[in-house]
């Protein structure tokens, strides 16, 4: 018996979120431990974390200031470039292409 194909009829209905993909060098390690922290606090971001990257959701809010006091600088800088380019996630993941424009940090 052949297995059974999955598709789906109307791909119009279709939910595909857009992703920008950072390297960790581009946040510092406090940064870093920030993140992985998160889910054990308060944090304001919704923020899912491992050993290997970071997937933070990006706020649908136009004021990304609102979350100022509460986010590293690097982290914002980089939520605000994911929500210009329309992405639902920002993904800061250790192995992602590191830009030469955008702040390194070495840790």
């Amino acid at each position: 018996m052949k297995p059974k194909k999955h598709y789906i009829k109307n791909k119009k209905h279709l939910e595909i979120q857009r992703t920008l993909v950072v390297s960790t060098a581009h946040i510092t390690e406090d940064e870093d431990r920030e993140l992985r922290e998160a889910p054990d606090t308060d944090y304001l971001l919704s923020v899912y974390s491992n050993e290997y990257f970071h997937s933070i959701y990006v706020p649908y809010t136009e004021k990304l200031k609102d979350f100022e006091k509460q986010v590293g600088k690097n982290i914002l800088a980089l939520l605000k470039i994911a929500k210009k380019h329309n992405c639902a996630y920002l993904k800061l993941d250790r192995d992602a292409v590191v830009y030469d424009d955008l702040p390194q940090f070495d840790w």
